[in-house]
């Protein structure tokens, strides 16, 4: 798994090509722990991450290269749509 984390630094464009810094799973989670997040945060964060990675490949059709703020903004819009479907 490669991760990915976004630090921008000016209010980003729509539809703007992010810089994507990669590393494996493992550095990611050393990553956040230097950062002091706690352990169910670390877990829930690669959690996300994989998820995300798993919608950019089956319904973007992409990796992480070239990823964009609305391929960001899709993938929330569906991570909300399927806890509104949950809730009925």
């Amino acid at each position: 798994m490669c991760a990915l984390y976004i630090f921008p630094k000016k209010q980003l464009m729509k539809n703007e090509v992010l810089f994507v810094e990669k590393m494996d799973e493992e550095e990611f989670r050393k990553y956040l722990k230097r950062r002091g997040k706690k352990p169910a945060v670390v877990n829930r964060n690669v959690g996300v991450l994989k998820d995300f990675i798993s919608y950019l490949l089956e319904k973007r059709e992409k990796d992480l290269d070239g990823v964009t703020t609305d391929d960001i903004d899709a993938f929330v819009m569906e991570i909300e749509s399927k806890k509104q479907s949950a809730k009925g």
